[in-house]
């Protein structure tokens, strides 16, 4: 086996044992698609605000590079933008069930911002909060 080979088993296996574990951590809160039943903030949540968006997309990359079939990736090309839409619609839902619980969580954690152009004010501050501007990813 040769190094690619080996380091794209590694990156798949963890990464989706990773996506397993998010799932166990979702409970009940966990729907195929968008809802607000809780807001869960232990665990990988804890860093992350979809980890599961996170390590399904790392697991394909761990495949695509363990098997030398690039063409795996264009999976992504499906998958990333049907995962910004749902995390547009999870942030919505959520915001307005928890409202700024939500929003001291979503400060806290990180995954790419998705700018949110009804929201943001003119000087391009996201969400309105002063001193907080739109990036591409999150910190």
């Amino acid at each position: 086996m040769n190094a690619e080979t080996l380091t794209g088993v590694v990156l798949a296996a963890i990464s989706f044992a990773l996506t397993v574990l998010a799932r166990v951590q979702l409970g009940k809160s966990f729907a195929v698609t968008p809802k607000a039943n809780d807001l869960i903030t232990h665990g990988l949540y804890s860093r992350l605000q979809h980890p599961m968006y996170v390590f399904v997309d790392l697991t394909l990359c761990g495949i695509a590079l363990a098997v030398h079939r690039w063409y795996v990736l264009l999976l992504l090309v499906i998958l990333v933008p049907l995962q910004i839409r749902n995390a547009h619609i999870e942030r919505t839902l959520l915001r307005e069930k928890f409202g700024e619980r939500y929003e001291i969580y979503r400060r806290a954690t990180w995954f790419l911002r998705i700018p949110a152009k009804a929201n943001a004010d003119s000087e391009g501050n996201a969400n309105g909060i002063p001193g907080r501007r739109r990036t591409v990813l999150g910190a």
